[in-house]
């Protein structure tokens, strides 16, 4: 069991210069249109992507300058957002099931509105079903 002061840590360590480096790549318009981050469970890169979509939604959705250093994570903005899509295990579920990528692929083929970039982070990948991984590879192969 964790401690609450696990559970309460919001704080990313470590990860400045990489921030840094994709905000220039995205600044630059030259940023992959795939990104993956791997690592040891508990490092924070789920935290650390979450900042990043928050620094480039807020900042074109309100001009709002968003700063992984100085500002708390703890206040993103809520990502009740057509442009991002989180995947995860349901609570009740031992695997990220097919019909969640099925789901993502019925969001993701709709227009958005706002013309903004669209982003999808898929924690927990290890435990996706073979057909959820089945499905998901045939829609990073070919983006819609």
């Amino acid at each position: 069991m964790k401690n609450n002061e696990e559970i309460n840590n919001r704080e990313l360590i470590g990860y400045d210069e990489i921030y840094k480096k994709l905000i220039a790549l995205y600044k630059k318009d030259v940023l992959p249109n795939k990104i993956l981050l791997s690592g040891n469970r508990g490092i924070g890169k789920s935290l650390f992507a979450k900042c990043f979509i928050n620094n480039i939604l807020s900042n074109q959705m309100n001009g709002a300058a968003y700063n992984l250093i100085d500002d708390n994570i703890l206040g993103l903005n809520k990502f009740a957002n057509q442009n991002f899509f989180h995947i995860d295990i349901q609570s009740n579920k031992k695997f990220i099931e097919i019909d969640q990528i099925r789901d993502l692929i019925l969001k993701s083929q709709k227009q958005s509105m706002n013309f903004l970039p669209r982003f999808i982070l898929i924690d927990n990948t290890d435990k996706l079903n073979k057909n959820a991984s089945n499905a998901l590879l045939k829609i990073l192969e070919e983006p819609y």
